[in-house]
């Protein structure tokens, strides 16, 4: 990583759980949501973990802060409507969680896009203090690698652009949600119940035999 902050709580509970405000958004206007989402960011732009990134920022060399300030920024337009690049910003559009309550930036891992059916995914090693990105399957030559910025994966279209939307600030083009449709939702919606009744599962003890009818239709 070329920048970590430590402990960041709040940064951690606002970056891990995009899909419950999805599911929030149902319960309150829109308005009110964005209203609550612009305050965090802009506590979190503000907090005093800033001066450690600054810190750190100041260490680098001209290239790497070049590089770093080169990347996108969606937290500070988000949270005062500003289109100019903050640090923090940066931090908070392209900072990845590890294991514990760190959060890490890497230049290169940054650079990644993102797809609803990636073909890559981040994965931290704590025993190597390092963010790696690991293939789901075989990437032939000249194919891109892609990583999904969101957790769940297993989400209506609409669901999945909009959570991108509001993190992210762009509407998902990826070739799997221009070719969605009703019946890849409904794929989807039932990997979802799948997921659940399998993990249920596992601490409920129903039969054996319940359990792998549910593996193989996963």
């Amino acid at each position: 990583p070329i920048m970590s902050l430590n402990n960041y709580k709040a940064l951690q509970d606002f970056s891990s759980d995009m899909h419950a405000q999805s599911k929030q958004a149902k319960q309150a206007t829109d308005r009110a949501l964005a209203t609550d989402r612009r305050k965090t960011l802009r506590f979190l732009l503000h907090h005093s973990s800033s001066k450690a990134l600054e810190s750190q920022f100041a260490a680098l060399s001209t290239g790497n802060q070049a590089a770093i300030m080169e990347l996108s920024d969606n937290r500070s337009f988000e949270a005062t409507g500003s289109t100019e690049k903050t640090l923090s910003g940066v931090f908070l559009t392209n900072c990845l969680p590890s294991d514990n309550s760190e959060h890490h930036m890497c230049l290169l891992i940054a650079r990644f896009n993102h797809s609803c059916s990636p073909n890559a995914f981040y994965k931290w090693i704590e025993s190597k203090g390092q963010q790696v990105v690991i293939a789901r399957r075989d990437i032939h030559a000249g194919e891109e690698v892609f990583v999904s910025y969101l957790g769940d994966l297993k989400m209506a279209t609409a669901e999945r652009r909009t959570a991108l939307q509001k993190r992210m600030g762009f509407l998902c083009c990826c070739q799997t949600c221009v070719n969605a449709s009703s019946e890849s939702d409904a794929n989807r919606s039932r990997l979802a119940q799948l997921y659940k009744h399998i993990s249920h599962n596992l601490f409920l003890k129903f039969p054996p035999e319940y359990g792998l009818h549910l593996i193989k239709e996963w």
